[in-house]
């Protein structure tokens, strides 16, 4: 394995975790699960260091208004 495939399975990885602690959160809140709910740029969020309490937010926010 190469040292950009080591890297980028463990973006993956972190990416993974932050989702699924995003979707559990939306699940507590919402009683939906994110792929319920319309698209939202998880992984510009993800990306930009966002919580994943604060994206789960904004994607509750922005599906209010959908």
């Amino acid at each position: 394995m190469s040292i950009s495939t080591s890297l980028a399975s463990s973006r993956d990885a972190g990416y993974d975790a932050w989702f699924a602690k995003v979707d559990a959160i939306i699940v507590k809140r919402s009683g939906l699960r994110a792929a319920d709910l319309p698209d939202f740029g998880y992984l510009d969020a993800f990306e930009d260091g966002t919580s994943p309490a604060a994206t789960a937010g904004r994607v509750i926010r922005a599906a209010r208004d959908y």
